[in-house]
């Protein structure tokens, strides 16, 4: 089961490997954004990059799903500090 944890009363932050685990997670609407980072311990790159996605109009509304699982991320609509790809057009952005 992936670890779920609401941040605030909008923000919620998921986690998980397993690919099974990320297709019970559910969406507050179609509509809503997804931003994948790496799991494991947090660092200031990946903290400062989702605190500044959810201050943009698109991704205000996001769920965080914290993975280096290639499959997962391959499903999100944006990632950060992860998936060692940087990508303007696909908004794939690890600087490693």
């Amino acid at each position: 089961m992936p670890y779920t944890s609401r941040v605030s009363r909008d923000l919620i932050v998921i986690g998980s490997e397993k690919l099974d685990d990320f297709h019970h997670v559910q969406k507050h609407d179609e509509n809503q954004q997804t931003i994948g980072t790496h799991s494991g311990t947090f660092h200031c790159d990946e903290v400062l990059a989702c605190s500044m996605l959810l201050w943009t109009d698109r991704f205000a509304n996001s769920m965080i799903i914290r993975t280096r699982n290639d499959e997962i991320l391959s499903l999100l609509d944006i990632i950060c500090d992860v998936g060692s790809v940087y990508d303007l057009e696909k908004l794939r952005f690890d600087h490693h």
